[in-house]
């Protein structure tokens, strides 16, 4: 604070606002710093809280600046399968680097009973060809009950939709902007990013490795199941190239015949799924992760009629400095504890699609700071 600060009369605060605020050289600083430079140089009443007030209604910082206050949702979470392949998450991984073979995109599924993962590159991500890959996985471990994906173009397609109906195949889509939805996938995208980058850097294709990369993954045992992926689906290890059989040991010789060891296996299948299914039905992993991020929830409160910022998908070079906000939208109705519906603050115009609560954010509206009349001339 300066040594004199100049009292400034109640009509003058909305331009030492704008000034100190508003201009270039000020910079949409925050409240407490807008406070220091204002408080340097004049003095009015109430000034911090007239600040506060006057920079959180700030229509381009609400547009632009995300909120440290963030309020999160409980999770939501669909409901676990009973069987292998009875429900696929599906995701795109990309753009990745463009191989020589011209791929540019990694198709992911995982199994959400066994965590069984499916990959196909591709070339683009293109609703045909993400169809092409989901045809390719249906041919591989046939037609499953319901398919989970985000509300990319590629899913929400018309060719996508028509295969899922010839199919009978049931399409769950997640709300927009929510990963912890698709986290099966989430997660195997990081998983296979992290195996993939050591023979990247050696110049190898990484569509060359991406088989191996995802042999890797189905082997690795499940923090859930405590069993491998191929395990709760073959009911066996696969072999390496250092096996016991490369040992020396004829594991034939452990079977009398061709249906002694079909029995064997069967029965073993039949333990391993049984021992999966226990835990996926107690869903003990889910249910203490939903138990624990559930406590963290700051769920946004919300009313009909309350103005709300959106926030929006930023794409392309410049997005960096696109503001991350859109709005404010008026709040039409609340259909949910996570999904609410918005209308155009003009035009009235309702949306389309109900928007996720963890999307949005209080809109501050400025109030007007009325003139004093110290001399009125008849």
């Amino acid at each position: 604070m300066g040594e004199f600060q100049l009292v400034i009369p109640k009509q003058l605060i909305p331009k030492v606002l704008e000034t100190y605020h508003q201009t270039p050289l000020a910079g949409h600083m925050g409240i407490q710093q807008t406070v220091d430079n204002i408080s340097e140089q004049f003095y009015f009443q109430n000034l911090p809280s007239t600040v506060s007030s006057y920079v959180r209604s700030c229509h381009d910082c609400q547009e632009r600046k995300m909120t440290k206050a963030h309020t999160k949702s409980e999770i939501i979470s669909f409901r676990t399968p009973t069987e292998t392949f009875q429900t696929w998450q599906v995701d795109l991984f990309g753009p990745l680097p463009i191989t020589q073979k011209g791929n540019a995109y990694i198709f992911t599924a995982v199994d959400m009973f066994s965590k069984l993962l499916f990959c196909v590159p591709l070339l683009s991500s293109d609703s045909v060809t993400v169809s092409h890959a989901l045809f390719q996985l249906v041919c591989t471990f046939g037609v499953c009950d319901c398919v989970i994906s985000d509300k990319g173009s590629e899913f929400i397609s018309q060719c996508t939709d028509q295969l899922c109906k010839i199919l009978e195949v049931n399409q769950n889509f997640t709300p927009s902007f929510i990963h912890h939805c698709l986290g099966l996938c989430e997660r195997t995208h990081r998983t296979v990013a992290e195996r993939l980058t050591p023979y990247t850097k050696k110049g190898i294709q990484w569509d060359n490795m991406l088989p191996a990369i995802t042999f890797s993954f189905n082997i690795s045992p499940s923090d859930s199941t405590k069993y491998s992926p191929y395990e709760v689906v073959y009911g066996f290890r696969p072999k390496f190239p250092l096996s016991v059989s490369k040992l020396g040991i004829d594991l034939n010789s452990l079977h009398s015949d061709y249906h002694s060891y079909m029995n064997q296996q069967i029965d073993k299948l039949k333990l391993i799924r049984e021992e999966a299914v226990t835990v996926v039905n107690a869903q003990k992993a889910s249910e203490i992760m939903k138990e624990r991020e559930n406590k963290k929830t700051n769920p946004l409160e919300l009313n009909i009629g309350d103005f709300v910022y959106m926030l929006k998908e930023v794409v392309g070079p410049g997005k960096k400095l696109q503001p991350k906000y859109a709005g404010p939208y008026i709040v039409h109705e609340i259909l949910s504890p996570h999904l609410v519906k918005l209308r155009e603050k003009d035009s009235g115009k309702l949306f389309k699609n109900p928007v996720y609560l963890d999307r949005l954010k209080i809109t501050f509206v400025r109030a007007r700071i009325r003139p004093i009349i110290l001399f009125q001339y008849q």
